[in-house]
């Protein structure tokens, strides 16, 4: 096959989508798919650092689902070649640590239903699970779990950036909304890398601490984030020879528990927005660019940074 392009960044809905087109800038152009009906954006990304340009396409699925996004990312690599896949979206958080705003980059993505069997009889009937586990890129995730002793600068404009603009959504008074309801937030973004925590795939919507339960204690201990796309992208990238590199990063956008309802503010917006913005800052830090009075506002709006594309491709 030719040589492909550089990254292929897969979002699954247009509220996601919007977010990261907007921060990539106009520059980014529209090509309707003559045989698979999808629109992608393609464009360049200089790297000062390395001295070329990163080819990248962005598609948004247009729904959830494993299915979609295996079927679709499969169609992807046969026509674009990524040498890199990127799953971009939000999660619901399991743990304690992990609260709306961070981002989560998983050491694993589990199918947890994947190859279930039903066991029981009537009306007393359960699953036993088996599941798909796949492996992050190793390298990728290497990298980013030392992103912040690496490039330590720009790891801290990261948490500047995240730190204002979740300040800008997220009100004094919305907090104490929370604080009523005993959610406190810390009040700043973090980065979770690895470290054997583990984001579950799969088809359902985690609302009750019946089910988080059902899948830590019968399932996985180690599942940090629950969602819906990450696996189908993994299992379409792992079947192909040479496999390109595959790597989830979730923005968590609130709790897949009870927890999740405290969040229904009247201003609960705000929590769909924040992790969509801290999750593309994390990915799109600041681009270094030289650029003209002209075109500063501009430049400081996109918020690119190659020295993350750099950690893709390395």
């Amino acid at each position: 096959m030719d040589k492909g392009i550089d990254i292929l960044l897969y979002v699954a809905l247009s509220e996601e989508f919007d977010v990261v087109i907007e921060m990539l800038g106009p520059d980014f152009k529209s090509q309707e798919q003559i045989d698979v009906a999808l629109t992608g954006f393609f464009g360049k990304i200089a790297s000062p650092t390395l001295n070329r340009n990163f080819e990248v396409a962005v598609f948004a699925a247009g729904k959830m689902g494993n299915t979609r996004s295996a079927s679709l990312t499969s169609a992807l690599i046969e026509k674009l070649n990524p040498a890199n896949i990127v799953v971009l979206g939000i999660a619901g958080s399991l743990v304690n640590d992990m609260e709306p705003g961070d981002v989560f980059i998983p050491d694993t993505v589990n199918e947890y239903m994947a190859n279930s069997a039903t066991l029981g009889e009537g009306k007393n009937w359960s699953f036993t699970t088996s599941g798909n586990q796949f492996q992050s890129s190793l390298r990728l995730l290497n990298r980013f779990q030392f992103f912040a002793h690496t490039n330590r600068d720009y790891y801290k404009r990261w948490q500047q950036d995240t730190q204002n603009f979740r300040a800008e959504l997220i009100s004094e008074e919305i907090k104490l909304a929370l604080a009523s309801k005993d959610l406190i937030l810390r009040g700043s973004c973090k980065l979770f890398a690895g470290d054997d925590r583990k984001l579950a795939s799969g088809p359902v919507v985690g609302k009750g601490t019946g089910f988080v339960d059902w899948i830590i204690r019968e399932h996985d201990r180690k599942v940090a984030a629950l969602e819906m796309e990450s696996a189908g992208v993994h299992d379409a990238a792992t079947v192909r020879t040479p496999a390109p590199r595959a790597v989830a990063i979730r923005g968590i956008s609130d709790y897949a528990d009870t927890r999740k309802e405290k969040l229904r503010t009247p201003r609960k917006v705000s929590f769909e927005i924040c992790p969509q913005g801290t999750l593309f800052r994390f990915l799109f830090t600041r681009f270094e660019l030289d650029c003209s009075d002209q075109r500063q506002n501009w430049c400081k709006s996109r918020l690119l940074q190659s020295r993350m594309f750099r950690l893709i491709l390395g």
